[in-house]
């Protein structure tokens, strides 16, 4: 295996392709936007539906460690994201 270095090398060549982005927004837009996403009203089908999921999760015999409260709370948002995306 590579030293340390030599791995940072590699990585450098092969992950770090692209020069670095520049800003698109700021600090001020991206907390609007995320103010914007709390406003979107979520229906008790996808509280259900994430709900149910994390459950599942947590007795399926394959899955070590079932989603947590929070993972169930980061689905809802992705459901917030995804209705303001449509």
């Amino acid at each position: 295996y590579p030293s340390l270095e030599d791995e940072m090398t590699i990585l450098r060549t092969h992950a770090c392709r692209t020069a670095l982005a520049e800003a698109v927004a700021t600090v001020e837009d991206v907390r609007r936007c995320q103010a914007a996403m709390e406003e979107i009203p979520i229906g008790d089908g996808v509280l259900r539906t994430a709900g149910e999921l994390a459950r599942e999760t947590r007795r399926h015999p394959a899955i070590l460690l079932g989603l947590s409260p929070r993972a169930s709370l980061s689905l809802v948002t992705a459901a917030r994201v995804r209705a303001a995306l449509d």
